[in-house]
């Protein structure tokens, strides 16, 4: 296996975007893991995908609802630690 070099370069997932039509408002939001046997798509990430037209990564899982006054969004795991960061 020493000096072999790979066939293919390493996957990484492509960087998240935050789409700009969210509405994020700040205050108290709850956070619910979704525990279901096939979760929705992402809110983010389908919003994100509809502002590029159809051009990205697919859409990630839903793993987390976030609930506040304004309403109710569905995220991925990494949509969710940037929602957290900014709450």
């Amino acid at each position: 296996m020493r000096g072999q070099l790979a066939m293919f370069d390493p996957v990484h997932p492509p960087p998240l975007g935050r789409p700009t039509g969210t509405q994020h408002h700040r205050g108290t939001a709850t956070y619910t893991r979704i525990t279901v046997k096939d979760p929705p798509q992402c809110d983010e990430c389908v919003l994100w995908l509809h502002e590029h037209k159809g051009v990205g990564p697919l859409p990630r899982r839903a793993r987390f609802r976030r609930a506040s006054a304004a309403g109710t969004l569905r995220l991925c795991n990494q949509h969710t630690t940037a929602w957290k960061q900014d709450d």
